[in-house]
């Protein structure tokens, strides 16, 4: 399957996320996910500092994990981007109080059968920004576009984590046109 084919369906994914997504009426409105509490991911975990240097190394370490459990330089690809973009969501919006980010963010992986998952947490406390920030909010419909699943939550103990999973081994194919619901409804 050609690179070009696989790109069109997860930007329909991407552009119908956008297309849908209704603006939360107060700016400083908490993001669905930190009302849906979330069980932290089995460990071990690797901790970074919360910088923007951190996140390539990060993902360069995932990376190479998911080579190991024999994901296609393709799948790799995809759990590098999805990587990327969450490392740098725990680096820019982990907010301990309105004016510190959390100190750290963790990455923790595990691989069964034909999947790969990752779970990257960081230690913010929900806490809003005093200045909102300026972003384009492409994070997690790409990571959504380019995962098998995606689950974002607060952790019980605090933070907030996000759980991805990716299709690896022989026979494998990257993940194409699924439609994700990035805001769980909780009952």
């Amino acid at each position: 399957m050609s690179l070009e084919r696989r790109t069109r369906p997860k930007r329909a994914v991407v552009q119908q996320y956008f297309a849908s997504r209704s603006k939360p009426a107060d700016a400083a409105a908490q993001p669905p996910w930190t009302s849906r509490r979330v069980q932290r991911g089995p460990g071990p975990y690797l901790a970074w500092a919360a910088t923007p240097g951190s996140v390539a190394a990060a993902r360069e370490e995932i990376a190479q994990r998911a080579r190991n459990a024999g994901a296609s330089e393709a799948g790799v690809a995809d759990i590098k981007l999805a990587v990327s973009e969450a490392c740098t969501n725990a680096v820019l919006h982990a907010f301990v109080t309105p004016y510190r980010t959390a100190e750290t963010f963790a990455v923790s992986t595990a691989a069964s059968g034909e999947s790969f998952a990752v779970w990257v947490t960081d230690g913010g406390r929900g806490a809003a920004p005093a200045t909102p920030p300026v972003s384009g909010g492409m994070g997690l419909p790409l990571m959504a576009a380019v995962s098998r699943t995606l689950d974002v939550g607060t952790l019980v103990g605090g933070g907030t984590q996000v759980h991805m999973t990716f299709p690896i081994g022989v026979g494998s194919t990257p993940v194409t046109g699924l439609t994700r619901n990035l805001w769980p409804t909780t009952n």
